[in-house]
């Protein structure tokens, strides 16, 4: 609430020894300043009571928007179908390829061609934004002046940061609704492949198998394209920082760059170590569903009421099995990105300190 009596004091006390045109010109100006505040916070109250009456009512199918048809999962395991067949028809007797990595290829290959450009685009605009800000600072600096340099700068600064928006935007969004079609794609397959297993193909690919290709393994393959397309471009971009580093700072550089290499050296263990904790727990999960699975059916089948505790001691022991593995490759997982975020800042306070301390020319 406004304190209107604050508001007229301050009003009176301000327009107290003027003129009358002053004095009304200086009240309107306030008591619009006031009114236009007033009507500011009342509208984010308007806001919070729609958004309260939001959460109270149900969300209906209307209030979800719908999915493009070139989202849709059928679509996707349509195209990846057509793929499969006409490398099927065009594979010859020598060619052992692995068609699943072929297929996706030949659907996925011009959007990740424009996911890659966007990608050199955003690290082109990341290197070149530092010097440009090194170029502004300089030419702030300097004591003649020079009007056209300054708006050159203050305009490759904006298009530039522009550019770099865009392009991490379409990059991020593309990676990521492309791989979410190699998922469905892939998710779709396994399950019609599923469906047509004989007895003797459920006999060697599990329950907990086929769950496992659909939960892990499409699940990996949908996420391929955004870590892809992150790594050479990250990798790229550190090249050019480097570079960069050497060309601003100068020697300086060098401190900082040995946290980062000891980060990277970090990075292969604790890799393997999450790998195996991955592998765990899929052989986890495997153990469990199957073990569910065997239960369940022999309980069907044979009607073994009385084995029902020992069953299910069997199925809670899988079960934690499954989530000590879980939490196990989380809190690794932790430490490693922990240990990851405290070299980056060694490495930035190493490179001030050389640079401000030990005098390095730059």
């Amino acid at each position: 609430m406004i304190d209107m009596t604050k508001m007229f004091e301050s009003i009176l006390s301000t327009a107290s020894g003027l003129s009358l045109p002053v004095t009304t010109e200086i009240f309107v100006c306030i008591i619009g300043r006031k009114v236009s505040k007033a009507m500011y916070y009342l509208d984010d109250a308007i806001d919070v009571v729609k958004l309260l009456q939001g959460l109270a009512t149900a969300s209906i199918l209307e209030d979800i928007p719908s999915l493009v048809p070139e989202d849709e999962a059928d679509l996707a395991y349509q195209k990846f179908a057509y793929a499969w067949d006409s490398l099927v028809r065009e594979k010859k007797s020598n060619d052992t390829g692995n068609l699943v990595l072929r297929a996706i290829r030949k659907v996925y290959l011009k959007e990740n061609i424009f996911i890659a450009s966007c990608s050199l685009l955003r690290t082109i605009a990341v290197v070149v934004l530092p010097l440009l800000l090194y170029a502004f600072v300089n030419y702030s600096n300097r004591d003649e002046e020079n009007l056209r340099e300054g708006l050159a700068i203050v305009g490759c600064l904006i298009i530039t940061k522009v550019v770099e928006s865009l392009s991490q935007r379409h990059s991020y969004f593309d990676s990521r609704r492309s791989g979410m079609r190699m998922r469905s794609a892939l998710m779709v397959a396994i399950y019609k492949k599923q469906l047509k297993l004989s007895s003797l193909g459920r006999k060697r690919h599990s329950t907990g198998e086929i769950v496992n290709y659909i939960a892990v393994d499409a699940y990996r393959m949908g996420e391929f394209p955004w870590w892809f397309h992150s790594t050479w471009s990250f990798t790229l971009q550190l090249f050019l920082a480097i570079a960069v580093l050497f060309g601003v700072v100068g020697l300086g550089a060098l401190p900082g760059l040995i946290p980062l290499l000891i980060c990277g050296l970090l990075n292969v263990p604790f890799a393997r170590i999450l790998q195996r904790c991955q592998s765990e727990i899929m052989i986890a999960q495997d153990e469990r569903l199957r073990s569910t699975s065997e239960i369940l059916n022999s309980m069907k089948i044979i009607k073994l009421q009385s084995w029902e505790e020992k069953f299910k001691n069997l199925i809670e022991s899988r079960r934690e099995k499954n989530l000590n593995g879980c939490l196990k490759h989380s809190l690794k997982r932790l430490m490693a990105q922990s240990c990851i975020g405290c070299l980056q800042l060694l490495s930035h306070q190493s490179s001030s300190w050389d640079v401000l301390y030990l005098k390095v020319p730059r």
